[in-house]
């Protein structure tokens, strides 16, 4: 098979990538995406088992959010959902006591099963996800 790729790397307002994001899910949840960007184009169809990755981070005033996901054309095999929470509320953070710090580490892991980011809360509260 030929590799097949399109990539976009550009500066657009909000209104323009709210559309791109609502297109991709669309496209998602109908079972075949199709990106085209001029004479090129990638139909990509999402197996039920799918590698995914959410990075959300600020530095110096600048954030980034990167989602990725990958998938084999021939997957079969599942492993059991994590529990993910993506919405537009700032979580309210309380801050752990020295006694419950063990308690708090031990909840996320059990939470989280397979996966392969931790998060961790740190003295200013705010969540931060480690590898």
């Amino acid at each position: 098979m030929k590799k097949s790729e399109v990539k976009i790397k550009k500066t657009m307002d909000a209104d323009a990538v709210k559309t791109i994001l609502d297109d991709v899910v669309k496209s998602f949840k109908e079972g075949t995406v199709c990106i085209e960007s001029g004479k090129e184009f990638v139909v990509l169809k999402p197996s039920q088992q799918i590698d995914f990755e959410i990075e959300a981070g600020e530095k110096k005033g600048k954030e980034k959010l990167v989602i990725e996901m990958s998938w084999r054309q021939d997957a079969l095999e599942q492993e059991p959902q994590s529990l993910l929470k993506i919405s537009s509320s700032e979580p309210v953070v309380e801050e752990p006591s020295p006694e419950k710090e063990e308690e708090v580490s031990s909840v996320k892991e059990e939470q989280v099963p397979g996966a392969k980011k931790e998060m961790k809360i740190e003295s200013g509260g705010s969540p931060k996800f480690e590898k």
